[in-house]
């Protein structure tokens, strides 16, 4: 018998009522990297009405979510997993929904590139930011529909790279990919790129 992850989203700027929005929940390991286990990947996991549950091997997590709508970002909060039983948990937002970022927050992304061929091995984005500290990068393959996530740090001259390790992605040279730039000390902070090409340099 497996644990259960029980994860509720409570309606922004109020913690005491579970929101009726559809979230996107996502898993992270003690590393910061999108949890994997038993063939499933615990990133952007459809909770509609803010709730989603699922089973998960004993650990550590951090947990968190997007509005599938308003890509509003929950807090990040810790989970310990046992054997059997249940996890339940709220994630609490902090600013009530469609509040601005602060404006002095930049985010751009200006290049995606790929490794290896015809399926590319990993995916490199470059960018900058200002007034912002780590930078959340989710890279999505149209051509598999699946996801991968990782945070990096903002150097001190403003630039940031994030590689994602692409082997479980299945993404196409050549095929649409989405990439969005989040900040992590201020959510609302982004920047989105979609191209219809995945370039891809070989290995």
């Amino acid at each position: 018998m497996a644990a259960v992850l029980d994860v509720w989203i409570a309606r922004p700027g109020d913690a005491c009522l579970v929101d009726d929005d559809e979230w996107l929940v996502s898993v992270d390991d003690p590393h910061g990297v999108i949890f994997q286990w038993g063939g499933t990947t615990y990133a952007d996991l459809p909770a509609p009405h803010a709730h989603w549950a699922g089973t998960i091997p004993p650990g550590c997590y951090v947990v968190y979510a997007v509005n599938a709508r308003t890509g509003v970002t929950t807090d990040h909060a810790i989970a310990t997993v046992g054997c059997t039983g249940d996890v339940c948990m709220r994630l609490f937002v902090a600013r009530k929904d469609g509040e601005a970022p602060p404006p002095d927050c930049k985010i751009k992304i200006k290049e995606v590139s790929g490794a290896g061929q015809p399926v590319a091995n990993s995916i490199q984005v470059t960018g900058t930011a200002s007034n912002c500290h780590n930078v959340r990068v989710t890279v999505t393959c149209a051509s598999s529909g699946l996801t991968q996530s990782v945070t990096v740090a903002v150097s001190p001259g403003g630039n940031w790279t994030a590689t994602i390790n692409a082997a479980n992605l299945r993404c196409i040279c050549g095929k649409p990919v989405t990439v969005i730039a989040q900040c992590i000390e201020h959510r609302d902070c982004r920047d989105e790129f979609r191209s219809q090409k995945l370039h891809c340099l070989p290995d």
